[in-house]
């Protein structure tokens, strides 16, 4: 697209804000770029959803201005003012939304691309959503502010992501720089696919294992750097995984270990003057850069011993076959008052051999109770290991987890003869109640993916009864902002059930 193109479609977005439409609901860098400056013209804020769609919330005091007037694409914004709302994950609780304004949005923007050799040569194509703070800086802002070229192509929908599609785009568009989250790293890493002409490869949104950088970068040659960050505090530090082990805050940040070990940080990408308190235990360094030891959601107490989660997980990717893992703590009436539970993905080990090897790393305290082998561990469209969903689906009653992908949700269970969901439906012929089957399964992950409760739902078909030790397949898709659609497919993708289920409108 021509910048003379460019400057048509904002016109035209603009003429329709405000004549009261908003802005079309389409992806790719160009359209939510467009959309971005459009509503920011007409004094609105654009609210990022969880999943993707945008809204425009209407600053009255602003949006009173003339949207007739000549759109510029050098247009100044009121360096206070607020551009953009967009939530956070929710992988620590429940998705909180957060305003930025200019001054956080470009200030970053600006530093992020000399400090990652961005430039008028530098070719960039993300594979994060825009949605996502971090896909939104360095895979749209800071490539513009540096005058860099951006790709739009299908090969950076998140939601397809393919490994061999995503080097084809590579070639054919030379790019140079690449956005991305460990978890396509991995499917890269998985695919032994050569990624020509990259020099470098930035990824955050979720923990980079030392491994899998180090993997990463003999194969494919390219500088692979992981930014430490979050939707509240913007970018924080980075570093080489492959070859560093400390993080260096990036320019203009302040990273302080208080007393008791905890990262703060005060930054011109927070939006405050005080510094911000975070969940990460760090060690500082005296050259001023410092050890992530964690989060404190992976401190567990067991038999009367603080133990880091981490450590196992940091153990079990270490042995050959395994190639992602997330450990778990469980309450227990139990002397040691918590047990953990291990679930990897890995190929080419068994369960025994894989207990004694982590025996041989790990303290007995650490070894887990519980582990499971799956094919593949679920990520989310940011990278980050789903560990609630998985957690949830693992204490399910009566249900046994074979596998878990999310966005879309599927995940193939079975349902076992002596699960407690059976008893009384129905003496000597027992099914799986259909009330059990939307509160137990489908509800909470309609919630999870939309943020919001389930208010109603429609178009409920029953097609044929699940009997224990039946195996079958949950999928949940989006089919609009607030309505989701589910089905149960048993073997040969025989449909037992479907339906439409609807959530709260947003606040």
């Amino acid at each position: 697209m021509t910048r003379a193109d460019l400057e048509a479609e904002l016109q035209k977005r603009v003429r329709e804000i405000g004549s009261g439409v908003d802005p079309a609901h389409t992806d790719g860098p160009v359209a939510i770029l467009v959309d971005l400056l459009a509503a920011w013209h007409c004094g609105c804020v654009v609210v990022l959803g969880a999943h993707g769609h945008r809204e425009l919330r209407r600053v009255e005091a602003v949006a009173s201005t003339s949207h007739s007037a000549e759109v510029a694409l050098e247009r100044q914004f009121d360096s206070e003012r607020i551009l953009l709302e967009l939530s956070t994950s929710g992988t620590t609780g429940t998705p909180v939304r957060h305003g930025k304004t200019a001054a956080q949005l470009l200030g970053e923007a600006r530093v992020l691309g000399p400090l990652f050799g961005l430039g008028p040569g530098s070719v960039v194509l993300s594979t994060v959503p825009l949605h996502h703070l971090y896909g939104l800086l360095f895979g749209l802002l800071a490539p513009l502010a540096a005058g860099a070229r951006i790709v739009s192509d299908p090969a950076g929908d998140p939601g397809k992501f393919h490994p061999h599609r995503l080097a084809s785009a590579v070639r054919d568009h030379q790019v140079t720089h690449l956005v991305t989250v460990p978890a396509h790293i991995r499917s890269l890493l998985d695919a032994d696919v050569v990624l020509p002409g990259v020099r470098d490869v930035v990824s955050s949104a979720a923990a980079l294992p030392v491994a899998w950088a180090r993997q990463f970068e003999e194969q494919s040659g390219a500088r692979l750097i992981d930014v430490l960050g979050s939707t509240e505090s913007g970018g924080v530090a980075y570093r080489r995984t492959a070859r560093d082990t400390s993080y260096r805050p990036l320019p203009g940040v302040v990273a302080v270990a208080t007393a008791d070990g905890h990262l703060e940080v005060t930054s011109p990408f927070t939006g405050s003057r005080e510094p911000l308190a975070t969940g990460d235990r760090v060690e500082l360094l005296g050259d001023g850069t410092f050890v992530h030891l964690g989060r404190d959601d992976g401190v567990v107490k067991v038999g009367g011993k603080r133990l880091l989660l981490h450590d196992l997980e940091a153990a079990a990717l270490g042995i050959a076959g395994v190639t992602d893992a997330l450990a778990l703590s469980r309450p227990t009436t139990r002397a040691r008052g918590s047990e953990i539970w291990l679930v990897v993905a890995a190929d080419g080990i068994e369960r025994p051999a894989l207990r004694q090897a982590l025996a041989l790393v790990v303290e007995p305290l650490l070894l887990p109770r519980r582990l499971c082998m799956w094919p593949r561990l679920p990520r989310d469209a940011r990278g980050k290991l789903a560990r609630a969903t998985i957690e949830r689906l693992l204490l399910l009653p009566g249900f046994d987890v074979l596998a878990l992908a999310l966005d879309p949700l599927s995940a193939t269970l079975r349902l076992r003869a002596d699960s407690p969901r059976l008893d009384g439906h129905f003496p000597d012929a027992p099914v799986l109640p259909a009330v059990a089957q939307l509160l137990d399964l489908i509800v909470p992950e309609v919630e999870r993916l939309a943020g919001r409760p389930v208010t109603s739902a429609r178009r409920l078909k029953w097609n044929r009864p699940i009997l224990p030790g039946d195996v079958f397949t949950l999928t949940v898709e989006l089919l609009e902002p607030g309505r989701y659609r589910f089905r149960l497919l048993g073997p040969g993708e025989d449909v037992l059930s479907t339906g439409v289920l609807d959530t709260a409108a947003e606040a």
